[in-house]
């Protein structure tokens, strides 16, 4: 039930394009031929447009059931935190090569470096630089990047993400570096299915001191729990709300 609420109170607007691509009878484009797709967007929990988010992804054609690809990115928090008057934000992309792999069993495998650059800024001071389209990888000038605010540090989060169909079956990350000197670890839960809240678990560390762990379902909603204090916060697709 509580699951269901939060499904309910997410709404994502996105405007997306792609090019550079060949179609199936079905509208969608053939990825043995690759192509470039753009998407700007937001995301609205309870009612309140909270994240603006854009980002770009170019897909080179498939060789041996495999696609190399690469992506830039931006976003920030609209709402920010009234109690200190801030607002925090990100941009970065794909670090060396990611590849998108077909496997034996059908499911589908991205795995990619995301990494880049963490801000803060006044309510109100951030937003999103739109440049050039690319249509080749590496990326050398990304076509989004956040403009405003002041840098808080770098991050680097390896993800190895599987999905079958469009539902996500396994999700590793390890070891990933956040802007603030923590560290991420999360794994999945084969014994359960995606819908548990308990499908997905990971640990915040820093200077080798566990911080906080939290458990989501594949959707991204669940509980963080801070170890020192044992309090709970609620999560929403992916976001720390209450």
């Amino acid at each position: 039930m509580l699951a269901d609420a939060q499904r309910a109170a997410k709404l994502r607007a996105s405007i997306r394009a792609i090019s550079n691509a060949t179609f199936d009878a079905n509208g969608y484009p053939k990825l043995a031929n690759g192509f470039d797709r753009t998407a700007t967007g937001s995301l609205a929990l309870a009612g309140t447009k909270t994240i603006d988010a854009d980002n770009e992804q170019v897909v080179l054609a498939q060789s041996g059931g495999v696609n190399q690809y690469c992506s830039d990115a931006a976003g920030y928090n609209e709402t920010g935190i009234p109690a200190l008057g801030e607002t925090f934000g990100w941009n970065g992309g794909t670090a060396g090569t990611a590849t998108r792999t077909v496997n034996a069993d059908g499911t589908i495998t991205w795995n990619a470096t995301h990494a880049g650059t963490s801000f803060k800024g006044t309510i109100g001071a951030l937003s999103i630089a739109t440049g050039a389209q690319n249509v080749g990888c590496p990326i050398a000038t990304p076509m989004f990047s956040l403009a405003g605010g002041t840098s808080t540090g770098t991050y680097s989060i390896p993800v190895v993400a599987t999905y079958r169909g469009a539902l996500l079956v396994n999700l590793a990350i390890t070891n990933a570096q956040l802007a603030n000197g923590a560290t991420l670890n999360v794994t999945t839960n084969a014994g359960v299915p995606p819908t548990n809240p308990t499908f997905i678990g990971g640990t915040i560390g820093k200077s080798g001191t566990q911080v906080a762990t939290f458990n989501v379902d594949a959707f991204g909603d669940g509980t963080l729990t801070v170890t020192a204090t044992g309090t709970q916060y609620v999560i929403d697709d992916w976001h720390v709300v209450k």
